[in-house]
């Protein structure tokens, strides 16, 4: 099986997850309210915990990382290969961007603006569904035909087209407009993590996987909680409307200047 159609199955089924999970929520707040989903929420993870202790038995693994001397060493080390790999490193910088970004916009633009324009849960909750529906349609686009196309160049596009869904907020459209646009230009967010997830598998070798998965993840989440805070705080004194633009703007930069960097042309070498 190529590789980009094993990371995009992965993807697929947890962005499915997110299609089901954020209706349902929303429809599950306006019958029993959000302390009582809260509770729903926690048992799930009870559940979901449950579940791998029965049916997932534990493998050993056929290679064993080499051994260190504790957490930060292996941390370090981790780092230390993500700074050495020009690719892996620009992809880590730019993604943080972008979830810096987003982390604005989902976590506090957004259900700003839906609480002013629509005041209902359930709107914000078919708004990241179709967000998430648009990623489970791209993901199986690209499943089918991403080992036959240009890394490069569909990863650039491809974030392009998904911050498209930035500027239809600007024009306060009804429900049904922007769940249908947003269900459209999250097709963009479908190839994203499967090329990201391909070029890791890829590159970094399988004795040190551990421990540089783990600091890939922690460097590209590590801007999201900023995001929140600052964009709670911008919202505020600056208003919805400017926050948009700025959204909108800033994220076509960013996803554009992926095109000129040279490291991440190297995602076309397998």
């Amino acid at each position: 099986m190529p590789i980009e159609r094993a990371t995009s199955l992965t993807h697929v089924i947890e962005r499915g997850a997110r299609l089901v999970g954020a209706p349902l929520a929303g429809l599950l707040i306006g019958i029993i309210g959000t302390e009582n989903v809260l509770w729903l929420d926690a048992a799930s993870f009870f559940i979901s915990a449950g579940i791998i202790w029965i049916v997932i038995s534990g493998q050993k693994p056929i290679e064993k990382e080499s051994k260190s001397t504790g957490y930060f060493d292996e941390l370090c080390e981790g780092l230390r290969f993500i700074a050495h790999d020009k690719l892996i490193l620009a992809i880590v910088i730019m993604v943080m961007l972008t979830n810096f970004l987003d982390s604005i916009f989902s976590g506090v633009v957004r259900p700003v603006y839906v609480k002013e324009t629509y005041g209902s849960a359930v709107s914000l909750g078919l708004l990241i569904a179709a967000n998430g529906g648009g990623a489970v349609v791209g993901g199986l686009i690209f499943a089918a035909v991403g080992h036959r196309l240009p890394r490069h160049a569909v990863f650039v596009w491809a974030f392009v087209l998904t911050g498209m869904q930035f500027w239809m907020y600007l024009f306060y459209p009804p429900i049904a407009v922007l769940v249908t646009t947003g269900l459209i230009f999250s097709m963009g967010a479908g190839p994203l993590n499967p090329i990201i997830g391909a070029v890791e598998f890829e590159r970094i070798p399988e004795s040190m996987r551990g421990r540089v998965f783990g600091a890939i993840t922690a460097g590209a989440w590590i801007a999201m909680p900023l995001g929140v805070l600052l964009g709670g705080i911008f919202t505020e004194r600056l208003g919805i409307f400017p926050m948009l633009i700025f959204l909108g703007a800033t994220y076509l930069i960013v996803t554009l200047s992926m095109a000129l960097i040279p490291a991440m042309k190297e995602m076309n070498k397998a």
